[in-house]
């Protein structure tokens, strides 16, 4: 299997900011031990006080104040956009983890498990559906249909979750 190119060990031969290379290797989600161990790679070598020094210097924090917070709206529209792709049958820890580097937020792991609660009961209802062959997911026209019949219904319910 191939190395991604955001894999430390891949970039090892580029010569990058050190400021880049910690950005890049909090946004990806390493602890701070492994983001010590990959800086050695590129030659930078200095104490994890140090690091936790930079990190609040760059302003890079995974606790997100509460007037910076994403609404509860936009984390059930990003946890549907990765559900409709290739993350369709991961769990919520991984889901959680995915939204992190992805969208460079920090959430709850529980409110992206009780996103995905309702969600993947959806999912398992339309595959079922398709398994009868009473929905065809590619065709335009019932995408459109199922969303216009379901949509507010999984919201509120997405709704009624979140706030137990």
């Amino acid at each position: 299997m191939p190395l991604n190119n955001y894999t430390p060990c891949m970039n090892v031969d580029q010569r990058r900011d050190e400021t880049e290379l910690i950005t890049s290797y909090f946004q990806q989600g390493f602890t701070n031990v492994e983001k010590l161990e990959f800086l050695k790679l590129h030659g930078i070598e200095f104490s994890s006080s140090t690091l936790k020094r930079r990190l609040q210097s760059l302003g890079l924090r995974r606790r997100i104040p509460a007037d910076e917070q994403v609404s509860q709206e936009d984390i059930e529209r990003m946890v549907e956009h990765e559900l409709s792709g290739s993350k369709c049958n991961v769990g919520y820890r991984k889901m959680w983890k995915h939204v992190m580097t992805k969208y460079g937020i920090a959430v709850q792991r529980d409110v992206i498990r009780k996103c995905l609660g309702w969600a993947q009961v959806v999912g398992k209802f339309l595959q079922r559906l398709r398994d009868f062959d009473l929905y065809n997911n590619s065709d335009p026209v019932q995408v459109d249909l199922i969303r216009f019949c379901f949509m507010d219904i999984l919201r509120d319910e997405l709704h009624k979750i979140a706030e137990m």
